[in-house]
């Protein structure tokens, strides 16, 4: 029969409570050297959190901002891209439009008229890019697309009484310009002609994106773009002089028109500056929040890496002991 005595029994409880205290402080000390803050801010900040709640709340805000300066950017990098490549197939086409005489054959106006209808296509797919599940150029609907399909635009252009009765190029250029820039155009603009926004990008700073493809100068191009379109789909037929003119003197609409989009390419541009400006801010402000909170619970990482050693230390010489303690008998007593 065994008997545990009270000396034992004492010995036991202090080896337990002090192998408790080792491996809390262990714990402790490694979340502070990992987390690089204290483990006990009430003990650090005395019972006052005001300050550390005034930075975490702006934390929070700018991180906030951040999202929406991540989003904003992106979709006003995408419109850019599609406004670039607009001027480039205008001025593209323009400098073929240009080197047109009424009396080349009838097949090579065809292809260069052929040419007009796929850049006008291209347009309108453009038009319709979509980023992030959101439509580009819609608006505020951006659950939709900002333009019907091309062909069906197209034969809804043709279509036009004043389209149709057209005979001379100067008419046919009018009559399109019209339809295009009619404001009650629902046939081919499906999207809103609001733009989006405000969106919040910095305490007291938004800004919106604006440009749709109910924009003047969207619409403007456009018209120019389906010229070439409306003669490759046979606009004018049966008069090869016309159908020339047509495209000749459309290079200079095309050339006015890229007029309209860098305009809208620069206030693009302005927009993008003011987001960039708004992140760079926002991140300054940011690393110095994360300085005052480093101020008030930070922990210096030598002196938590020090303290973790010490207590592992401890805790190993305690298991040490305590083994030997456990093997002692009457022999080695005795010894």
């Amino acid at each position: 029969m065994s008997y545990l005595t009270v000396s034992d029994l004492v010995r036991t409880l202090q080896l337990r409570r002090q192998t408790g205290g080792l491996s809390a402080a262990i714990s402790r000390h490694s979340q502070e050297l990992t987390t690089g803050r204290t483990a006990n801010p009430t003990q650090t900040l005395r019972g006052d959190y005001t300050p550390l709640t005034g930075i975490e709340r702006s934390r929070t805000t700018l991180s906030a901002f951040a999202k929406t300066i991540t989003e904003t950017a992106l979709h006003a990098a995408a419109q850019q891209k599609v406004l670039d490549r607009l001027l480039t197939d205008t001025a593209e086409l323009a400098e073929k439009y240009l080197v047109i005489n009424p009396e080349m054959p009838p097949q090579i106006i065809d292809k260069i008229a052929a040419e007009g209808g796929a850049a006008f296509r291209t347009a309108v797919a453009a038009l319709n890019e979509q980023i992030a599940g959101r439509a580009l150029f819609s608006g505020t609907a951006t659950d939709r697309r900002a333009l019907a399909p091309a062909q069906d635009i197209l034969a809804a252009v043709l279509a036009d009484p004043a389209v149709a009765a057209a005979t001379t190029a100067a008419d046919l250029d009018q009559a399109i310009s019209d339809w295009f820039l009619d404001p009650g155009n629902g046939v081919a603009f499906l999207g809103e002609e609001r733009g989006m926004g405000p969106f919040a990008v910095a305490p007291g700073l938004s800004v919106n994106l604006d440009v749709t493809a109910r924009s003047a100068e969207i619409r403007a191009a456009l018209a120019r773009l389906a010229v070439g379109a409306a003669v490759d789909a046979g606009a004018l037929a049966g008069d090869p002089r016309e159908r020339a003119l047509a495209l000749r003197d459309n290079a200079a609409g095309l050339l006015n028109a890229r007029t309209g989009i860098v305009a809208l390419a620069g206030e693009l541009g302005g927009t993008e500056a003011r987001i960039e400006a708004a992140r760079i801010r926002n991140e300054a402000e940011l690393a110095a929040m994360e300085i005052a909170r480093t101020d008030l619970i930070g922990v210096d990482p030598f002196e938590a890496g020090v303290r973790l050693e010490e207590a592992i230390g401890r805790l190993d010489t305690l298991f040490t002991l305590t083994s030997r303690l456990q093997r002692l008998n009457l022999t080695e007593y005795l010894r």
